[in-house]
């Protein structure tokens, strides 16, 4: 489409996908460019998780309880 002398954004608009998606492809020079690293994200919960799989361990599976337990700080940061 880019050939045929579209926009990015009108190609964008076309295939229903956001224009940094049609940016990724468009300036991409092999296809192995497109291809994102899934990367994990860092999460709130990562200093809490030695803690809650130790609770998790010992039968409690009440994801209210769990969220109780944070909320009230009886949870320690690791």
């Amino acid at each position: 489409m880019l050939a045929q002398g579209h926009s990015r954004r009108a190609i964008a608009r076309h295939l229903g996908c956001g224009l940094n998606t049609v940016l990724r492809y468009a300036n991409a020079a092999r296809w192995q460019d497109t291809i994102r690293d899934n990367r994990p994200r860092p999460s709130r919960l990562d200093p809490h998780k030695p803690y809650l799989e130790r609770r998790f361990a010992e039968g409690c599976t009440s994801v209210t309880q769990l969220h109780g337990e944070l909320v009230a700080e009886q949870a320690p940061v690791t």
